[in-house]
């Protein structure tokens, strides 16, 4: 939060020194965008989502595969365990052998479980990883172009700046300055 304060102050500051050191009186023009509402109207964007999303399910059947098998295994540790409780206290269990075999083999279950929880978790992760990549190889093609256009636009219409509402840089702006429209038809 701190240094979205001090990047607006310097971006104000450029404008005012910019505006102010100019001898030529350039009137200062500055628009925005919202990024949102380009992406939502794009087909490319549609395109992109529908491909993600794809991706992504590739990885689902395996996680929910592994997320089941691991329930499986904790509920039999958990009727494993029970059982073993019951047969300490009953006294079914009474050598000192069987009660260190006993142990050894609820310990072996637990850490299987244990490993299993670690695989299902650091497969998770994987997967939280390679979408993320996966979208950031899918969307900046699309970025680009819709940065091109932005660039296209302000050069053409001689504005000094361009913010993405989307992004939150503007803390006002007026639907005057609002240049989405204008970028979207640009991409068309």
């Amino acid at each position: 939060m701190k240094n979205y304060f001090i990047k607006t102050f310097i971006i104000c500051a450029v404008i005012m020194f910019s505006g102010f050191a100019n001898e030529s009186n350039a009137q200062l023009k500055i628009g925005f965008v919202d990024s949102q509402v380009i992406l939502e109207q794009l087909p490319e964007a549609k395109k992109v989502t529908a491909d993600l999303e794809e991706y992504r399910n590739k990885f689902l059947d395996t996680l929910r595969a592994m997320a089941i098998e691991f329930k499986e295994k904790d509920s039999i540790f958990a009727v494993e365990y029970q059982a073993a409780q019951q047969q300490v206290e009953s006294g079914a269990i009474t050598s000192n052998d069987d009660l260190k075999a006993l142990n050894d083999k609820m310990n072996t279950m637990r850490m299987e479980i244990v490993q299993m929880e670690d695989q299902l978790k650091n497969y998770d992760q994987y997967v939280q990883n390679a979408v993320y990549e996966k979208r950031q190889e899918l969307s900046k093609p699309l970025y680009d172009k819709i940065n091109k256009a932005i660039e296209d636009l302000a050069k053409e219409m001689k504005y000094s700046y361009i913010f993405d509402k989307a992004a939150g840089n503007p803390l006002y702006g007026d639907k005057e300055f609002d240049v989405t429209f204008k970028v979207m038809d640009k991409l068309k």
